[in-house]
This record gives C-alpha cells, sequence and structure tokens, in this order.
C-alpha cells in the first residue's frame, strides 16, 4: 500500500477513499504511535536547556497539528460506526 504524508508529517497507510470502518482502524492506530512518539519527542525538547523559544513554538505547532488530524480520524472512524449501526438497526427493524 502506498502512503502519503500529512501535513503534520504523519504518514498514512492508506492513499485512496472509500474506506470501511476496519479498513481505517489499523492506519489510524499508526498515526496515535507517531502522535505518541512526537508527544515524547516534544516533551524531551521541553526539558532540554538549549532549545530555543522559536523551536519550542515550531514543535508545539507540530504537535497540535498531530493531535487535530487524530480528532479527524477518530472522528471519521466514530461517524462510519454510528452509520454501519444504524444501517444495521434499520435492516432489523424492517425485518420485523
Amino acid at each position: 500500500m502506498p502512503s502519503i504524508s500529512t501535513p503534520a508529517g504523519l504518514q498514512s497507510a492508506q492513499a485512496g477513499g472509500g474506506a470501511t470502518g476496519s479498513d481505517v482502524i489499523g492506519p489510524m492506530k499508526e498515526v496515535i504511535g507517531q502522535v505518541q512518539n512526537q508527544t515524547a519527542e516534544f516533551s524531551g525538547m521541553l526539558t532540554n536547556q538549549t532549545t530555543t523559544g522559536q523551536s519550542e513554538m515550531a514543535e508545539m505547532l507540530k504537535l497540535q497539528r498531530a493531535v487535530a488530524l487524530e480528532t479527524m480520524m477518530y472522528t471519521a472512524v466514530s461517524n462510519l460506526e454510528k452509520a454501519r449501526t444504524d444501517a444495521s438497526k434499520g435492516a432489523i427493524q424492517n425485518m420485523k
């Protein structure tokens, strides 16, 4: 599967649209792991005395973009799961 680079510098394992909920979970776990690594990296930078305010701000913006991407992915998966649940409920109601 080709990977695409996101604005936050995270790698998405899937380049196509139309993904189902189970197709999105794997790449989402990868992104969460990358965000956690970036958070740990940023935490290390905060304790480094040689870090300048400018680089701290750059890292903070990078982390903010990564968190925003994670939030968007979570929302997308949540909406897919809700649509799947609603469709299942509708099908069950129609059978009754």
